[in-house]
């Protein structure tokens, strides 16, 4: 379980072009905190802004995940993990803090498309949807390339909770054809308990 911790270092030059990154594409007033994992060998900082992009929603974004190579048919496509989630579900930054480890710690790859299973149960925050699903970042164009410096360009990839039966159907019919079906539905993705389109 990801924890909250104090003390900071100074972040690297592209970490810092991140969050300035981030903080503009989210607008409103930034807070960020630092979290470690149970041992506190490793360590992710949470960008967040409350109210964004509408009232009684959050945005986030991880800082410090593009350090981590994340190849995708032999490109090294770095990466930043954001999502939105109601204000209210305080347990939103932990769950992409966890997404983050997988990352960091287990080289899990992350591209528009694939799903890590399980991490929504996990937390026990919704009771229709399963797991995390990454796309494109639909709320802000500007991060979905960014220049942070250093010969990196980061991506930022939204977290879209799915249910057990929107996998299925995305492994049946591919990516394209379960997000056409969300975009025809006009799928409200932050909403934790909506109901599935399958």
């Amino acid at each position: 379980m990801p924890t909250n911790t104090s003390g900071r270092k100074r972040a690297p030059e592209t970490g810092r072009a991140a969050a300035r990154a981030a903080i503009a594409a989210f607008g409103g007033e930034p807070e960020i905190y630092k979290y470690g994992d149970e041992d506190e060998s490793h360590k992710v900082d949470i960008l967040s802004c409350r109210d964004r992009p509408n009232p009684g929603l959050s945005s986030y974004s991880t800082l410090g995940v593009h350090l981590m190579p994340n190849l995708i048919d032999d490109d090294d496509f770095r990466v930043e993990l954001a999502g939105i989630a109601e204000s209210k579900v305080e347990e939103f930054p932990n769950l992409l803090t966890m997404a983050a480890f997988y990352v960091i710690k287990n080289r899990w790859h992350v591209a528009k498309g694939i799903v890590f299973p399980g991490l929504v149960n996990e937390y026990k925050i919704s009771k229709t949807m399963d797991h995390l699903m990454w796309v494109e970042p639909l709320e802000w164009d500007t991060l979905a390339s960014v220049d942070v410096g250093g010969g990196l360009t980061v991506h930022w990839v939204l977290a879209f909770p799915i249910s057990e039966s929107e996998r299925q159907y995305l492994m049946d019919n591919g990516f394209w054809k379960l997000e056409s079906l969300m975009v025809d539905r006009e799928v409200e993705y932050w909403d934790l308990n909506r109901r599935p389109v399958i």
